[in-house]
């Protein structure tokens, strides 16, 4: 699986690493987990960009996980799961 990782000017964010770690790694496994239905291993494809917002003089850092694979409503039951864990992380 080919995963690409675009930083951009990020500003310095007050959090808890280890939260946005695990929200990251949820987001990132259940991509995976989608991209391994394509069957020509060249074409799966994960994309991860993080950018720099600005809203009334306030920066706001966005972060985008993007996957090119199709949902699989069998597999999709257990993503369930840690997508709800993530939304309640953030």
């Amino acid at each position: 699986i080919h995963c690409e990782l675009t930083l951009n000017d990020v500003p310095l964010v007050y959090c808890q690493p280890q939260k946005l770690k695990q929200v990251f790694l949820n987001l990132l496994q259940d991509a995976r987990l989608r991209v391994t239905t394509i069957e020509d291993s060249s074409k799966r494809k994960i994309e991860m960009t993080l950018t720099k917002e600005e809203k009334e003089n306030v920066s706001h850092v966005k972060i985008s996980i993007q996957d090119n694979g199709e949902e699989d409503l069998v597999k999709g039951i257990g993503q369930f799961n840690s997508i709800e864990i993530s939304k309640s992380i953030v």
